[in-house]
Order: structure tokens, then sequence, then C-alpha cells
């Protein structure tokens, strides 16, 4: 939507400085628009990386447990939560699908957060999963994808040697870095 409303100011404005003879075609404007956006993009992309915490030799690292699932807003939703995480020093997030393989959307947006993390999957069993008739609270959800993740810690991470806290953060809910500040704090007394 940008980018169109863009195309339109620079076209429109293209269009009145020049005579009819002299217009620029669209696709000009349209492939050095894109190539505008292409940096600012990847400039962007370089600070944020910049930007992140270092780790802590002090601090215990946090594993966030993040099950995910395939759905229109997905990706959107995955963006709100990792640009706070990307707040958070020691951080170590595990996003579980519920599918039978790994979808290439969440594993691309894995490799460009520039976050730590683990990918997993695992599906729901049919017995588990909610019939679309039924309310929301009947069967819990994420549960199979929560469970998968501990799994991968236990055989992963070793608690003689690694100071850290687990916490369930689903995709669909907003954090404030303030929190694991907190979680930083509580775990250091």
């Amino acid at each position: 939507m940008f980018l169109l409303r863009l195309l339109s100011i620079v076209n429109r404005d293209t269009m009145e400085e020049t005579s009819t003879h002299d217009k620029i075609p669209m696709y000009i404007i349209f492939s050095q628009t894109f190539e505008i956006l292409k940096t600012l993009l990847k400039s962007r992309t370089e600070i944020d990386k910049n930007e992140r915490q270092e780790w802590s030799v002090g601090l215990p690292t946090i594993f966030a447990i993040t099950p995910t699932y395939q759905r229109f807003l997905q990706k959107a939703e995955l963006t709100r939560v990792s640009n706070t995480f990307h707040l958070v020093p020691n951080f170590h997030w595990i996003v579980v699908e519920d599918s039978a393989e790994k979808t290439r959307l969440v594993e691309n947006f894995l490799n460009q957060s520039g976050l730590d993390f683990t990918h997993l999957n695992i599906r729901t069993p049919r017995l588990l999963r909610r019939s679309k008739s039924k309310p929301r609270w009947t069967k819990s959800r994420g549960l199979e994808q929560r469970n998968k993740a501990l799994d991968w810690l236990r055989e992963n991470v070793n608690p003689n040697t690694t100071r850290g806290v687990v916490y369930f953060a689903d995709d669909d809910n907003t954090y404030d870095r303030k929190l694991f500040e907190e979680v930083d704090v509580q775990t250091n007394k």
C-alpha cells in the first residue's frame, strides 16, 4: 500500500514538471522506487543487528517458548513479539510450529530475525484438535508444541552449567521488555 501511494505521488509530481513528450515511463519510476526501498530496508536490518544487546555472563538465559500455527496474521504477530525480544539480553527463542513440517515462512523469518533461536515442529494429533464448531476453550492449544520445546530443552541445555528461565510467550500477545528485566532481577537474588 505504501509503495502504491509513493508511486502515485512520484508519478503525479513527475507528470506536473514535464511536458507530455518528456514523461518518465512508469516502469522506470517503479524500479527506482523499488531500489530506494530495498536500500532503506537493508540499512534498517543492519541497524537492527547492531542494536541487539550482547550476551552478558552475569545474567540468566531466557528461553521463550512460542507455539505458532499457520494463519493470515502469523508473520505479523511473530514480527511484533520479535521486536520486543530484540531488546532482551541473553535471549533464546524456541518457536514450535503446529505442522507436520517446518514452513518456509517461519524458517525464513527466524533466519532473518537476528535472534538466537531454535525452530521445531510437531502436529497436534487429530484427537486433541478442536473442531471448528466447538468453542476455543474446549481444547488446549499449543500443548504439544510446548511439550516439544520442553523436551528440546531437557536434551540440549545442561541445568548445571546454564542458568536460565523458561517463559511461555504466545505469538498473539504483546510483551513489555520490563517483564524480562524483572525476570533477570528475580533470578539474580
